[in-house]
């Protein structure tokens, strides 16, 4: 095998059964093993920012010098790395090592999953809501992270635009599975100027939640770690490192399916910390419908990582992705200085108003509280 048929693997997604881990790594390390010093360089010189599959295997081209655990943790929170080099799954080259070992500019690690899954497939449907000289406005489609992350390395927003000849940077960001108004400016230069106005600026999420809300609630805490969870990921009161964060949380309407309770809410933070709209209505005992990490139980997001979205985990979440969409986005353009308002209306959104539809509860209505962007 040559250079150019192992980076082939690169977008080569197939479903693989587990293998002997010692051949497989074996033969990529004999590989690198094999080439002479002028080959390696340039092999270290090909890799990528994100890893290579070779036979369902991920392969990582370290480029700094850095700890083992500290560099896998930056890659994903969500695995326990610590458990996994335990296991003999995690080689530097074709030795194995342990959690303490020092990664040095040039290794390749390489990651034996126990089950091997594709890339996950992604919404492509990105609409442009509006454009200037600086910004540029998106309808993000559910079901597509902003920048490769988890299990996206290929599959991601910002190297779709790119394959569209339009490079930009993401003025923040909305979770994989949730939808709507993206803001991203054309110039790094630009990035600074437009997170300051945007934190003066005012968002509108709508949100489906189990159970009777109140008409309204004002969450705020510190944000940080959840401690004491499963989900290294997830987000909940943390006192210790938490960051402060404020939303305010609207009821819009209030449906009964099957003796359960539903809510349907006008969510705006004040704040834009990691997951903050799902980990306050967590932390307030109110799980987001659809929500593998924020919902009934952390279980979802595990189950979800091992097997997929298996027909006996979507019949507990009721929904694919969770219920949440980033309706309104509103703040005073640096530039021009004039008030911008921008929305994708969720009545726009096609799998969530066919779960209304599906329950015979009619067209979702409209924000309650609409003056509060004001």
């Amino acid at each position: 095998m040559n250079l150019l048929e192992w980076r082939k693997h690169r977008d080569k997604r197939t479903w693989v059964q587990r293998k002997s881990q010692n051949t497989l790594i074996g033969e990529l390390s004999r590989y690198i093993d094999s080439i002479d010093n002028e080959n390696a360089a340039h092999l270290q010189k090909s890799f990528p920012t994100e890893p290579l599959f070779y036979k369902g295997y991920l392969c990582f081209g370290i480029t700094e010098d850095i700890g083992v655990l500290k560099y896998l943790y930056r890659y994903d929170k969500g695995v326990h790395w610590e458990g996994v080099i335990r296991a003999g799954r995690m080689k530097v080259f074709n030795a194995f090592i342990s959690a303490k070992y020092p990664l040095k500019k040039g290794d390749l690690l390489i990651y034996a999953k126990e089950t091997i899954f594709p890339e996950p497939p992604i919404s492509t449907n990105i609409s442009l809501l509006y454009e200037d000289n600086e910004l540029l406005v998106f309808n993000k489609p559910p079901r597509l992270p902003c920048h490769p992350s988890g299990a996206y390395f290929n599959n991601c927003m910002v190297k779709l635009l790119a394959e569209r000849g339009i490079k930009c940077h993401f003025i923040h960001r909305l979770d994989a599975e949730t939808s709507g108004v993206l803001l991203a400016v054309k110039t790094a230069a630009a990035v600074p100027i437009f997170s300051h106005a945007l934190r003066t600026g005012r968002k509108r999420y709508r949100v489906l939640s189990y159970g009777a809300f109140p008409p309204m609630l004002k969450m705020e805490l510190p944000l940080g770690r959840k401690q004491g969870s499963i989900v290294s990921k997830k987000q909940g009161r943390n006192t210790l490192t938490g960051k402060p964060s404020v939303t305010h949380f609207h009821k819009d309407a209030e449906y009964d399916w099957e003796g359960e309770t539903y809510s349907l809410l006008s969510a705006y933070p004040l704040t834009g910390r990691t997951h903050q709209v799902r980990a306050h209505l967590c932390e307030s005992g109110f799980a987001v419908v659809g929500d593998k990490i924020y919902g009934r139980s952390e279980t979802y997001f595990l189950n979800f990582l091992e097997q997929g979205l298996t027909s006996a985990l979507l019949e507990k979440l009721e929904l694919p992705r969770h219920f949440l969409h980033a309706e309104m986005l509103s703040f005073s353009h640096p530039v021009t200085y004039k008030r911008m308002v921008f929305q994708a209306m969720i009545q726009n959104e096609g799998d969530l108003t066919a779960f209304f539809t599906a329950r015979n509860w009619g067209p979702i209505p409209p924000p309650s509280s609409e003056n509060f962007l004001l």
